[in-house]
């Protein structure tokens, strides 16, 4: 029997190029195609993404007879009306695919999404029949995004476990509401409930008072995850905070006596296309007080005297 791959907007992206498989029934939704066609020129998605979308809609331009197009219809909402759900585009996906699977009833149907929120609802239509697209590389970023309307909320918050089940250890997800795109809560999973952040400013003699700028709720989980964690890494663009907080952290422990010394490993690999400068003059100490973290140094610590 053949199997049918069902597809939402997130999976879809993420499958890309491997889209069509052999043996391997596409079904995508119109609503899925709306979206892919507004993400590819929004003012508001990130660049990767958009490219992402522009991508798609060429495979599946030049593969017309790969995918069947299921079209959704206002009445294909029966199927939502008894669970009281809202009808956003999320709802109209999830309707038109259940749709589809009970009218091919011979078919063997997965739904595919990514979505945290949409695949725990879509498991009530699916039961186990619902997956989501593997990457092959570990996309990992220690939190999740999850955009829930009103009766999503609800839902999350009587039943937090459901979503634990979908997340790592210590892994942290920003809720925000779906309607507004304002945030709502960020909490953390232990791996048994879910937590608020717990963390204070870093005090110190060296650096004063460090915190997350203006409440920046990114440097709030770095924070949280310095204070209650043994190991954390940080990922991020130049400016975003990232040595200000790990420095910032380890000198309110020097300072209390928590830790005697600070070792800070430099990376010495060369960046693809850098420039290659050859022997650096000067002493151990003159190279790294000249390096990057040297100069970071000097700038919070008042100048390369008190950094020696």
């Amino acid at each position: 029997m053949m199997m049918t791959k069902i597809y939402d907007t997130s999976s879809l992206l993420l499958v890309g190029d491997n889209l069509f498989e052999n043996d391997v029934n596409v079904v995508i939704t119109s609503i899925t195609l709306k979206e892919l066609e507004r993400i590819k020129t929004s003012a508001n998605k990130d660049a990767n993404i958009k490219y992402a979308a522009r991508q798609l809609l060429h495979l599946l331009d030049e593969n017309p007879d790969a995918y069947e197009c299921y079209i959704y219809r206002p009445q294909m909402n029966q199927w939502l009306e008894k669970y009281d759900l809202e009808i956003n585009d999320d709802a109209k996906i999830l309707a038109a695919a259940y749709d589809y699977a009970n009218t091919h009833q011979g078919e063997n149907s997965i739904f595919y999404t990514n979505d945290l929120a949409l695949k725990k609802i879509a498991k009530i239509f699916f039961g186990y029949q619902v997956d989501s697209v593997k990457t092959e590389t570990d996309d990992y970023v220690g939190y999740k995004e999850l955009y829930l309307d009103e009766n999503e909320m609800a839902y999350f918050y009587s039943n937090p476990q459901d979503y634990g089940g979908e997340l790592n250890i210590n892994e942290y997800v920003n809720i925000y509401d779906k309607k507004s795109r304002e945030r709502v809560d960020t909490l953390l999973w232990t791996g048994e409930v879910f937590r608020q952040l717990k963390y204070k400013s870093f005090i110190s003699k060296q650096l004063g008072e460090v915190k997350p700028y203006k409440g920046d709720i990114y440097q709030a989980m770095v924070a949280d995850s310095l204070m209650n964690n043994k190991i954390t890494m940080i990922k991020g663009p130049a400016g975003a905070g990232k040595s200000h907080l790990a420095i910032g952290y380890l000198f309110s422990l020097l300072d209390r006596g928590k830790i005697d010394k600070i070792i800070v490993f430099c990376n010495t690999v060369a960046t693809k296309n850098a420039a290659k400068l050859g022997f650096y003059p000067g002493s151990r100490d003159e190279k790294l007080m000249d390096s990057q973290i040297g100069n970071f140094l000097a700038s919070k610590l008042g100048g390369k005297l008190a950094v020696e």
